[in-house]
């Protein structure tokens, strides 16, 4: 019904250096246009955070419905997820914000100046689909699915949360070949928070 811990281990172990490996590989390309880098971020967050914890719970013969937590959710689980979606974000944002320093926000702002121009060419649907609504289901797949039910097979419900929440901060902090550390109390916070969605 489950992955075992043992399992969750050997996905991590081999998406964390896939991650590293391939996450810089549609920036590094500079005769792709910002559209075509957003292409190739999808299709590597497709390949290792959905299509990897498909061939892991298939080689292993564990179930996709429990296993990758696809069991069907009440129309309150929707409605709250919805609800949730819409307003933590600018909880997790001022969070960010809160860790930052002056300097090292002027830092980040003139880092960002150019790919922000680049970005706002971009369709906003686009934007939308590349940055949001893929990354956030194949994520779910992996952090919510795969890894929350391999460690609920071999732990509590609140360890299993908290190391999910934890990984999930950690794979968030590195962006594009860099480290924003910054990044890593937010989106544990929201990893803690779809993690209990998901127990619940």
């Amino acid at each position: 019904p489950a992955p075992t811990l043992g399992q969750a281990m050997f996905g991590l172990a081999v998406l964390f250096p896939a991650f590293l490996i391939l996450s810089g590989i549609p920036a590094r390309w500079e005769s792709l246009t910002i559209a075509g880098r957003l292409a190739g971020n999808m299709v590597v967050t497709v390949l290792l955070f959905a299509v990897w914890p498909l061939v892991l719970t298939t080689i292993t013969r564990v179930s996709w419905s429990s296993g990758l937590s696809l069991r069907r959710a009440s129309l309150g689980a929707f409605f709250s997820s919805a609800i949730l979606g819409l307003s933590l974000w600018p909880f997790a944002y001022e969070m960010q914000v809160l860790l930052l320093s002056t300097e090292r926000l002027e830092a980040l702002e003139k880092l960002f100046a150019p790919f922000k121009a680049q970005l706002d060419a971009v369709p906003l649907w686009w934007k939308l689909f590349a940055l949001a609504v893929i990354p956030a289901v194949c994520e779910e797949l992996f952090f919510r699915g795969f890894l929350l039910s391999a460690f609920r097979s071999g732990m509590s419900k609140w360890l299993a949360i908290a190391f999910t929440s934890v990984l999930f901060g950690l794979f968030h902090v590195v962006v594009q070949q860099s480290l924003f550390a910054e990044r890593f109390v937010p989106t544990c916070f929201l990893g803690v928070v779809l993690a209990f969605l998901c127990v619940r």
